[in-house]
């Protein structure tokens, strides 16, 4: 059901009806559509005019055609603009007001994408009106969320377009579908549990998260390909300075339909990078019960932590009192908040699994990775290698540092080698 789309009979030049805030008052517009190919072929769109001086409150009011609202429904909206924020959707009643003043918000969704500038994009709201009837006849859609010091240097207009609501998640003019994603992830392929198109649909953030104008979730090239995570791409989590510890990254699984659990795949595997020791935990989740804060319990780690500064496999148990249907998986990368500065986790390969053990080429004492920081040679580290995987080529070492380390290490192996063929 189209919503608003600004063409006739409106005219061109001040909206009807509609007005943004700034801290005060100014109009909004109705002007030629700046981009008629592509996603938006129309003739004309609304927009408001973003100046170098306004502040982060910078939204467009205005008027839809009337009605009522159950059940899950999506609003799309269409958005051109220069520079990448955060955005809100927000429902009022105009006239007549059921309860309550005509300024107060009925329901307010965010968001957000972060990389798409400068071409048509259709933004997706998901609100769950339940059986609650609810009325709306007016929008309030947050454009920019940030202050524009710094950033529009010039005035800018942001336009929007073509407002409709309907039953389906899919953005318009987008071939990925929300509804294939699910585990396992490997962040490899066109769908993904991240894919900012689906942002508030598939995933979103509890506490913190969203950072407005700079990516805080993106899948990225492996930081640190070894034979540990031999995969190309990971999914990078920026943990801000400004978020807490209570920071989580909820995924929506099987396009919300969930996965079920048992004890035929109990444990989730999830691997893991980052620069500094930490506890890393999840929690899963089906409608508003869910499991409590899952840590490691098995690994090439201790317990409750992920070691810093290489890939490593760890495995989270499910409790057998939180078996069946999972729709939800919530991850926290880094427990006791980011710090002083901004920490990225990088997260691959997650799956549900019946095996305990951890992926890894093999173990080492104290969790050592061999993709991380330099052995030690102080430290006594003990090689559990077989023969056969030296002879197979299933194991790659790297050397280096101090000359005389690297040839006693040799010496190690060839010994120990030479010890299996015996």
């Amino acid at each position: 059901m189209v919503l608003a789309d600004f063409e006739n009979p409106t005219p061109i030049g001040s909206l009807a009806g509609g007005s943004t805030y700034i801290g005060s008052s100014i109009g909004l517009f109705v002007g030629s559509n700046p981009v008629t190919t592509g996603l938006n072929t129309t003739a004309q769109a609304a927009y408001g005019v973003r100046t170098s001086t306004q502040g982060a409150t910078f939204q467009a009011e205005f008027n839809v055609i009337t009605q009522n609202y159950n059940g899950v429904k999506y609003f799309h909206v269409m958005v051109y603009r220069p520079k990448a924020s955060k955005f809100q959707l927000i429902g009022r009643q105009n006239s007549p007001t059921v309860s309550g003043n005509p300024w107060d918000n009925r329901f307010t969704v965010p968001g957000y994408y972060t990389s798409i500038v400068n071409e048509w994009v259709d933004v997706v709201f998901k609100v769950d009106f339940a059986a609650s009837n609810l009325r709306i006849d007016k929008f309030v859609l947050s454009l920019d969320m940030l202050n524009a010091s710094g950033r529009y240097t010039t005035d800018t207009n942001i336009y929007f377009d073509e407002v409709i609501v309907n039953d389906d998640p899919q953005p318009r003019g987008r071939t990925v579908d929300y509804s294939n994603s699910t585990l396992p992830e490997s962040f490899e392929g066109t769908n993904s549990l991240v894919n900012e198109s689906f942002f508030g649909i598939n995933y979103y953030w509890k506490n913190g998260g969203i950072n407005n104008d700079n990516v805080t979730e993106e899948i990225v090239t492996n930081p640190a390909k070894n034979n540990v995570n031999m995969t190309d791409k990971a999914l990078k989590m920026m943990y801000r300075s400004s978020f807490s510890w209570d920071s989580w990254l909820q995924l929506a699984l099987n396009g919300g339909s969930g996965i079920n659990v048992d004890a035929n795949n109990k444990y989730l595997h999830i691997m893991v990078r980052k620069n500094a020791d930490a506890q890393f935990a999840i929690t899963t989740r089906v409608g508003t019960s869910e499991s409590g804060w899952i840590r490691t319990t098995t690994g090439n780690v201790s317990p409750d932590y992920a070691k810093a500064n290489g890939w490593q496999d760890l495995v989270f148990e499910i409790p057998s009192d939180k078996y069946g249907l999972i729709n939800r998986l919530s991850i926290n990368g880094h427990t006791t908040g980011p710090g002083a500065s901004d920490l990225p986790v990088y997260i691959d390969e997650i799956e549900f699994s019946n095996v305990k053990a951890p992926r890894t080429i093999f173990n080492v004492a104290k969790a050592y990775d061999f993709g991380a920081t330099p052995i030690n040679n102080t430290v006594n580290y003990s090689l559990p290698i077989t023969a056969g995987a030296l002879l197979n080529g299933d194991l790659t070492i790297t050397l280096s540092g101090d000359a005389d380390f690297r040839l006693q290490l040799q010496r190690l192996l060839r010994q120990q080698l030479l010890q299996e063929r015996l």
